[in-house]
């Protein structure tokens, strides 16, 4: 089966942010239970008031009218989320699509993955995702869907 490898790169910043994605991936590593979900609030260091997931294919035009300001990140080819403060973009992490291995830690914005919307923006409230361990061979990763609000 081919799963979609997601590398973080440079995006919009002048040094590669990977920091949020690794501090995930450890947690879940060490807290993984069958129903486990995480909120992106208590693994930032700075402050925010959105958030926006996307996935690829989407355009600057889209990104920039989903956040309110101009955005100059990289959208070549890929996914990742953007953190906004006071119209501000403050933060980001961009995954770049490669079609060789598993995926250690992906984020979708919405729980069907096969929905047709590129986005879908959250407050620190609401950023809150369920998450489920992928295996293939020896290899494992994490997918992280928003959490059904009951």
């Amino acid at each position: 089966m081919l799963f979609i490898m997601l590398v973080t790169i440079l995006g919009g910043c002048k040094s590669q942010n990977v920091s949020l994605q690794k501090d995930i991936f450890s947690y879940l590593d060490e807290n993984m239970q069958e129903k486990t979900c995480v909120k992106i609030s208590d693994f930032t260091q700075f402050e925010w008031d959105t958030l926006l997931i996307f996935r690829y294919p989407i355009t600057q035009k889209e990104i920039e009218e989903a956040i309110g300001v101009r955005y100059e990140g990289s959208l070549d080819l890929t996914s990742g989320m953007i953190f906004v403060l006071n119209n501000e973009v403050v933060y980001d992490e961009i995954f770049k699509n490669a079609y060789t291995a598993l995926t250690p830690l992906l984020i979708y914005p919405y729980e069907d993955i096969n929905y047709s919307k590129k986005y879908a923006a959250f407050s620190p409230d609401t950023a809150i995702f369920e998450c489920e361990k992928v295996t293939s061979g020896e290899m494992y990763g994490y997918r992280l869907y928003p959490c059904k609000m009951n």
